[in-house]
């Protein structure tokens, strides 16, 4: 994660620029690259001196990367930041409201362990628009293929491969969707089409945070079996 002076964290939202960032890891090596910046390859430290950083209300101990891993960011944003690695022992709870066991836990990333979109979703939201986008625009973990559009609002508890997954929630999407991943260029899509018709409590949703119950592999072309579903209204 990058953090500014103050330990807060940066993200596309402020810097549509990080979406060209394109990060390696090779064992206990992480090689980064971008537009105009010569390559860096850099050591992840597991263990150092831990700082307190925060993301949305968790705050959680963090291992800086490196002043190289601070200068290379920090050049590429053209502001001061540094590149943070959760601290070993640091747990950061998935909100109460949504999680599925009190023990449930997440990284770094905004809330939640897993982002599932389905590519049938993405193609009846393309007929919206005037121009086509990718499924990459939501930044799913996970895409699945061949069930109907929006048929995963309903799903509960699904099995992927041999791993199981709780939906914990449709996922409120921000305006990180109208960065396009491969130019950082924004616009008002497909945020403003996805408002006029999957807006839920003043959000537009799109997607399903997952939570695994059961530890394993995902893998490309791994089965999906709806174990759950509820009736939507």
């Amino acid at each position: 994660m990058l953090v500014n002076k103050q330990g807060k964290f940066l993200s596309q939202r402020e810097f549509p620029q990080l979406a060209l960032v394109q990060p390696y890891v090779n064992g206990k090596l992480l090689t980064l690259k971008a537009p105009r910046m010569p390559e860096l390859t850099i050591d992840i430290y597991f263990i150092g001196k831990a700082s307190r950083v925060s993301i949305w209300n968790d705050v959680c101990n963090a291992v800086d990367q490196s002043d190289a891993a601070a200068q290379w960011f920090s050049t590429y944003l053209r502001t001061d930041c540094r590149l943070v690695r959760m601290a070993e022992g640091c747990i950061r709870f998935v909100d109460p409201q949504y999680a599925q066991r009190p023990t449930d836990q997440v990284s770094f990333v905004d809330g939640y362990p897993l982002l599932l979109v389905s590519k049938d979703s993405v193609n009846d939201l393309n007929k919206r628009l005037l121009t086509p986008i990718s499924v990459m625009r939501f930044r799913p973990n996970v895409v699945i293929t061949g069930s109907l559009a929006y048929a995963e609002d309903s799903w509960k508890h699904i099995r992927l491969g041999k791993v199981d997954l709780d939906i914990a929630k449709p996922c409120g999407r921000c305006v990180i969707v109208n960065v396009n991943p491969s130019t950082a260029s924004t616009s008002k899509e497909p945020l403003k089409t996805l408002t006029s018709y999957r807006l839920r409590n003043g959000k537009a949703i799109f997607g399903q945070n997952l939570i695994h119950r059961t530890n394993g592999q995902l893998h490309l072309g791994d089965s999906l079996e709806v174990l759950a579903q509820e009736k939507i209204g």
